[in-house]
């Protein structure tokens, strides 16, 4: 029972320290956004926070960091207005963690107090941040407690159970069950000293509100300072106690086995073993699904991490490069950071695709668009786009193809994972060889079977490594830096696999190399040449004279949209949000809209039905 209670503890304690990882994570993102903006727009700043706070349940908050508080943006408040100055004194736990923030460069989480605006008790995650043009400020973002409680009452704990989270001031913030009487109650003194100095533990408790005495598990939490967890469960009664109590059921039920002899004896023992068996099968279950709650909160988690970090990366050297630029170098110089400026705006660009990708083959809304293709020559195709970075590498790049029908597919789909499992052998290959080879495995009414496979020599894949790699952010540690990726890529590649209705598989030996294959199943189609004699050497472009109404807030996105339009021989009108947009749209007629969906005042869902 210990051991059980125990367990509980630790994997809630892991789930609400996931929790406020995700916080601390977006926090430590939208601060060094802010730190990094080359000019702080405070409107566009407030609005994109109060889309972020109502994404996560909470709210945030700037304030300067001198002895007065006061505020920049509060997205709790209507829009425009703020608070009066106040005493920073007033909140202790507020005043604490933001100090402890400012010393070690990086958010912390608050002990519980009473908001200022909302009357509610909250708990704050704060970092500092540097804003140009301004004083330094300090970044929070807060929940209510309410919020930390809704976190236990979403695990199903036995009857009798409860589990309760401690502040770093030693102060019950949260219960699994209703009774406000222990918020913000202290702890105490025998569950102090039973917790003082140690991570983890179980101690036998005392009976809360007259009941019997229970067994108290308790974790630390990692991210909030001093934070703590406890799950109790009551303990069953002294046998002593129980056999005074049932001692005339007990006499009753040996006079029943005096008269009903030894089958009786056998059914109890059969009824025990199977009560047992349940028992420990409904263990079983609890624990399989608290398995997948953690499992869930940590992709969760990781999610947010990856994209903190994978984004933030590029963007500082982004915003280094174009910094270079703004104070001159010579021409050769300039035009190799703006290759740079261009390559890292690509990579974030690819890291976001990758993310909606994934999120919407994960909603099942795989768009497939099956055309006639031969599949020597895509793989042709992709071998062309690794060659030169593979052989600069040193690395040979080959393809063998077996003969095979014009098959009908997604060309798009097919190519992009081929792709990926190509570049993934460049990146692990050093001056050896990568072979790309199709394979006909059988052809019946259904379609023709094949084989698609990238096989390199390059630093291969541990065996207890593999079964990680095809699931969500599944990457693995390497010690070679070239090696890098957001995990994101091979999960795509086999949930296009499954859209496809094929499979995406690997083998690989550690030191020797990896063969990655994709394996389908398409219909045959007769092949019919689109070449002509007839067809003029430079048609006519059919985009030229299309009017083109770009509804975009962002004004560079906006101004660079209209200019590769206008290089398409489009003729391109702007507006910088939704209100401006439908105006237009009625004054005109236009071939073609483009209207960003999440813009200030009017969003484009909205504006796109006025239209």
């Amino acid at each position: 029972m210990e051991a059980e209670v125990q367990a509980l503890a630790t994997s809630l304690a892991r789930t609400v320290d996931l929790k406020l990882r995700t916080y601390h994570a977006v926090l430590d993102t939208i601060a060094q956004t802010y730190s990094l903006a080359e000019e702080f727009n405070l409107e566009r700043a407030e609005w994109e926070a109060r889309r972020v706070g109502a994404l996560f349940g909470g709210w945030f908050v700037i304030t300067t960091t001198d002895a007065q508080i006061q505020q920049r943006m509060n997205t709790r408040t209507s829009e425009g207005t703020l608070p009066e100055p106040y005493a920073r004194s007033s909140y202790p736990e507020l005043t604490r963690a933001e100090e402890e923030s400012q010393r070690l460069g990086r958010s912390v989480t608050s002990d519980a107090f009473v908001g200022r605006m909302t009357d509610e008790l909250i708990v704050s995650t704060v970092t500092p941040i540097t804003i140009p043009d301004a004083p330094d400020a300090i970044l929070g973002f807060a929940v209510t407690l309410k919020d930390i409680t809704a976190w236990l009452r979403e695990t199903n704990l036995e009857a009798g159970d409860f589990a309760a989270i401690a502040d770093g001031s030693r102060r019950v913030i949260a219960r699994s069950h209703d009774n406000e009487d222990f918020i913000l109650a202290h702890l105490p003194d025998w569950y102090i000293a039973f917790s003082e100095g140690r991570n983890s533990g179980v101690s036998v408790g005392p009976p809360v509100q007259g009941g019997a005495p229970r067994l108290f598990a308790m974790q630390r939490l990692d991210v909030a300072p001093g934070w703590t967890l406890a799950v109790s469960r009551p303990l069953p009664p002294p046998l002593s106690v129980a056999y005074r109590s049932a001692w005339p059921a007990l006499a009753g039920l040996f006079a029943f086995l005096l008269s009903s002899g030894i089958g009786a004896l056998v059914l109890d023992r059969s009824r025990a073993r199977s009560e047992a068996v349940e028992a420990t099968a409904a263990v079983i279950e609890r624990e399989r699904l608290l398995a997948e709650v953690r499992e869930a909160d940590t992709r969760k988690a990781r999610l947010i991490a990856v994209l903190a970090h994978d984004l933030r990366t590029p963007l500082v050297a982004l915003m280094s490069s174009v910094e270079l630029i703004e104070k001159g170098q010579d021409e050769a110089e300039r035009l190799r950071m703006l290759k740079r400026v261009r390559d890292d705006g690509y990579g974030m660009l690819q890291l976001i695709d990758d993310v909606l990708e994934l999120a919407r083959l994960g909603a099942g809304e795989a768009r497939l668009r099956p055309e006639p293709f031969k599949i020597a020559e895509l793989l042709s195709q992709v071998a062309d786009i690794i060659r030169p970075l593979a052989e600069h590498n040193g690395t040979k790049v080959k393809v063998t193809a077996e003969a095979m029908p014009t098959l009908e597919g997604d060309v798009m789909s097919i190519r992009r994972v081929l792709l990926n499992f190509a570049t993934n052998a460049v990146k692990a290959t050093r001056g050896g060889s990568i072979l790309l080879s199709v394979t006909g495995d059988a052809s019946d009414t259904d379609g023709h079977t094949f084989t698609c496979a990238v096989t390199d020599t390059g630093c291969g894949i541990a065996k207890e490594d593999i079964p990680r790699l095809f699931r969500d952010f599944g990457m693995l540690e390497r010690d070679d830096p070239e090696v890098t990726g957001t995990g994101l890529g091979l999960a795509i590649c086999h949930r296009l696999a499954t859209a496809m209705g094929g499979e995406v598989g690997v083998e690989s030996t550690l030191g020797e190399g990896s063969r990655f294959w994709l394996r389908l199943t398409l219909p045959t189609v007769e092949y019919a040449s689109s070449t002509s004699d007839d067809t003029p050497d430079n048609p006519p472009n059919p985009l030229t004279g299309m009017t083109v109404l770009v509804a975009e807030d962002h004004p560079l996105i906006r101004r660079l949209t209209c200019e590769k339009l206008a290089r398409a021989g489009m003729l391109a009108t702007s507006a910088e949000d939704g209100d401006i947009a439908v105006t237009l749209a009625e004054g005109a007629q236009f071939d073609l809209i483009l209207i960003d969906l999440q813009m200030p005042r009017l969003d484009g869902n909205t504006a796109v039905a006025r239209i």
